[in-house]
């Protein structure tokens, strides 16, 4: 007889690129093991669309795509307490 040795995989953990915070809330970027992109937000509407293929959006994404493509042209970090970074 054989014995078989499983190993437990660990999960999966995607690198949060970043985070943006509105009023009531939360949207972050993420990048995958496979180097792809992806975004997630915490409202009811996103969370619905689970079960679904992607591309998963919500209005509170588009607004912090925006926020993130004039940080990337303005190479600025917006939010309190948070300084420019130097180019």
């Amino acid at each position: 007889m054989v014995a078989l040795r499983l190993r437990r995989q660990k999960p999966v953990e995607n690198e949060i690129l970043g985070t943006y915070t509105f009023p009531s809330r939360t949207v972050q970027v993420l990048k995958t093991q496979d180097d792809h992109i992806l975004w997630t937000c915490d409202c009811d509407k996103f969370l619905r669309q689970a079960g679904q293929r992607e591309p998963l959006w919500c209005k509170h994404i588009a607004k912090a795509a925006a926020r993130r493509s004039l940080e990337r042209l303005t190479r600025r970090v917006a939010g309190p307490g948070r300084r420019a970074l130097s180019g």
